[in-house]
């Protein structure tokens, strides 16, 4: 929720998104970590990317207005936590891999 007399100051950022290949499982999920992805978070399959090894490194956003420096969870990311300034993300949505 955008706060009223509060301008939003745009960001730019996007998040590594992993897809689980096993047969039934076809999760989709946001990497948390950086480094290598070792298993799926929903069938825990060491081979969810058929053997091949993925390594991610999660982005850092800055604070425009605090200059605090944090790695989002999420995509839609709505303020920031010390400043309680708020963000619109405006990168493209997470990559396929």
């Amino acid at each position: 929720m955008i706060m009223k007399g509060v301008d939003p100051v745009p960001i730019n950022f996007t998040l590594p998104k992993m897809k689980c290949k096993e047969e039934g499982c076809n999760h989709v999920w946001f990497a948390r970590k950086n480094g290598e992805i070792t298993n799926c978070p929903r069938c825990r399959s060491t081979n969810w990317n058929h053997g091949v090894k993925v390594f991610v490194t999660i982005p850092t956003v800055t604070c425009p207005k605090c200059k605090h420096v944090f790695s989002p969870r999420k995509e839609n990311i709505r303020e920031c936590r010390i400043c309680k300034q708020q963000l619109i993300n405006k990168g493209k949505k997470g990559n396929k891999k």
